[in-house]
Parts: structure tokens; sequence; C-alpha cells
């Protein structure tokens, strides 16, 4: 995604008002899009921390970084933007249907975008797309009712010598360790003593299986991603 996203919000400044939240991990604010949402009051959530910087000068609490919980949603028109990970997209969708049953949508074309109504079937009770432009899509969806939602029953997770690791929607090769990790495991021995940081952490499974191997390690997990955070 990129600006366009929120130019195509732009055409439709009556779905922006203060009881306005939107849901999504994008960096890339076009002009007017920020004057907008400081005039109205809308809020921003976002489990990306680049798009949390990006929206910085609206300030907490307009702006928060955070995994979205059902509590965040109650009574708030919902705009999701829809992200490349199809199964994040459906979790996030399932979560707002907690507590509202309507949902806009918003997603480039090349992400799946015009066909979000068909990928969202089985938790909407009708979809209809409202505007195509910038090439993204524009969707109002009516969502079945959702009675509970949990995270961890989103989870994912894998085994790498006897340790379990859990990934939620969205992070970094979902529910597998990639072949990439494996052998950089297989070949690169943990350190015996020190400190390690794990950058760009995804599930942990480097840091934490390397503190595993040799308990006196000191390290640090860090990534941008709320998701990829939790699941470490």
């Amino acid at each position: 995604m990129s600006t366009a996203v929120y130019e195509l919000l732009l055409r439709h400044p009556d779905l922006i008002t203060a009881n306005t939240l939107i849901i999504g991990a994008e960096a890339d604010l076009p002009a007017g899009w920020q004057t907008l949402l400081k005039t109205t009051g809308a809020q921003v959530l976002t489990w990306d921390w680049l798009t949390a910087q990006a929206y910085r000068p609206l300030g907490e609490p307009q702006v928060r970084f955070a995994i979205p919980q059902p509590q965040d949603i109650t009574d708030k028109q919902v705009i999701l933007l829809w992200p490349k990970a199809k199964q994040q997209a459906l979790a996030l969708l399932q979560l707002v249907a907690t507590q509202v049953q309507e949902c806009w949508i918003v997603g480039a074309n090349d992400a799946g975008g015009k066909s979000i109504g068909k990928a969202c079937a089985a938790l909407s009770e009708s979809s209809e797309k409202t505007d195509s432009a910038r090439h993204c899509s524009l969707w109002n969806l009516q969502l079945r009712a959702n009675n509970e939602f949990n995270w961890l029953k989103q989870a994912q997770s894998f085994n790498w010598q006897e340790q379990a690791y859990l990934t939620l929607p969205g992070v970094f090769s979902h529910g597998k360790l990639d072949t990439g990790t494996a052998l950089l495991l297989e070949h690169v021995p943990a350190p015996s003593h020190g400190k390690l940081l794990d950058l760009g952490c995804g599930s942990g499974v480097i840091g934490l299986s390397m503190k595993a191997a040799e308990p006196a390690l000191d390290i640090t997990l860090a990534d941008i991603d709320a998701f990829a955070i939790r699941s470490s």
C-alpha cells in the first residue's frame, strides 16, 4: 500500500468523524490527511511502529500502537486498511464483529482489494464495493455477529529443538520455521556469553533458541510489529 489508500478515503470525508476508528498499518500519509484527522478527532490504531511514528503529531490517545482488542472497537465506526496477510485481515474482521456489525475496508488492488467481498464472504451478511480509485477499492461490509474472540486462538506454532514458538497472524512465516532461519540456526552457534540483539525478531526463534542453548546470554528481541512482539 501507499498514500493511495488514504487518498481514496479523502474522497469520502463523511466517513471520517469523531467516532471513526481506523485500524491498519500504512505509514505513507498524503497531504491533508492528518489535518482531516486532527479536525475530526478520528482515531488510529496500528500494530506497526512506523505508522505510529508517522502519526506522531496527533499524539495519544488519538493514535495508539497496539494489537487491536475488542474493547477498542466498542460503538466505533471502523475503517480497516486491508493488510497483505489475508489470515490477519480475516482475524481482524472476526474481532470487529464482536462489537459492531458494519465495517468499511479499503485495500490496494494488487493486495487483494478487488476481491475483498469474496475473501470475506464467510464472515459477512453482505458486501458492496462503493468506490474504486488510485488502484484501490473501498468496501462496505455487514458482518455476521461473533460472540467471542481471542488472539491466541488465531495463533499457530512450530517446534525447533524441542521448543515451541508461537506466531500470530501477519507475523513473518506464520506457523512455520522458514528455510533461511532454519539454515542460520543450523550453522551459526549461539555465543556462550555477552549480549545478543535479535532485530526483526518475528516469532523470536533466533534469540530465544540461542538463549535456551546458552542461558548466560543477555538477549534483546526487537521488532516494529506489535504482533511479532506479542508472539515472541
